[in-house]
């Protein structure tokens, strides 16, 4: 009431809390998966910020920069594939699908007529076919928060290495890096393993009962 009469009386606009909580989004990203690759790209910039104006290891930017958006780029896919996997989800109607396959089974158990019978069979096996996609669905979708939640971490990680790095000037630099490489090469490789387990799901949502 108080923030209208201030528009009325030309004291300002009405600024709402959602327009105060508008989120910075990655084109084709959920809200959630944004989030994570935003706080990705920062530990990515802070880790190339760090090597600026460092002879000692700036020589190895470019062997490390290309493993860092490797992985990068890697959880960017993954993080697509779940957006959209959480769209079909949040579009199946789960709970009134699982209302539904009751009243079949129900009606399966009751019914005389075996030609019904036969539908309802039918209609409840299409359900349960849908529930088993919507299973798969959510574990495609655990396993990819934890594959990204692995790369968050180990960023962090490699933020503080490099750091260290940059402050000691270790003569030892150049193994350093190469073990921080090659942990990030397993962590791209982890990730292209579950994109092909992926392949081997069915995702296939039958039409709706």
């Amino acid at each position: 009431f108080l923030a209208v009469k201030k528009v009325l009386r030309g004291g300002g606009s009405v600024k709402f809390a959602s327009e105060e909580t508008i989120e910075e989004r990655e084109e084709g990203l959920s809200i959630k998966y944004s989030k994570i690759i935003i706080g990705l790209r920062k530990n990515f910039a802070d880790i190339r910020n760090s090597f600026l104006g460092d002879r000692t290891v700036g020589a190895l930017l470019e062997e490390l920069e290309g493993a860092l958006q490797g992985l990068l780029d890697a959880n960017l896919e993954l993080g697509r594939r779940a957006s959209q996997m959480e769209q079909y989800l949040a579009s199946i109607g789960i709970n009134g699908l699982r209302v539904k396959l009751a009243e079949y089974n129900g009606r399966i158990r009751t019914e005389t007529d075996e030609a019904l019978k036969e539908e309802y069979r039918k209609a409840a096996a299409m359900i349960d076919e849908t529930l088993a996609s919507y299973a798969n669905g959510e574990r495609m979708i655990k396993l990819i928060d934890l594959e990204m939640a692995r790369s968050g971490n180990y960023l962090d990680i490699v933020k503080l290495k490099i750091a260290n790095l940059c402050v000691s000037k270790s003569s030892s630099a150049r193994m350093e890096v190469e073990e921080i490489c090659a942990e990030i090469n397993k962590l791209f490789e982890d990730i292209e393993k579950l994109k092909k387990n992926f392949s081997q799901i069915d995702f296939n949502f039958p039409a709706r009962v």
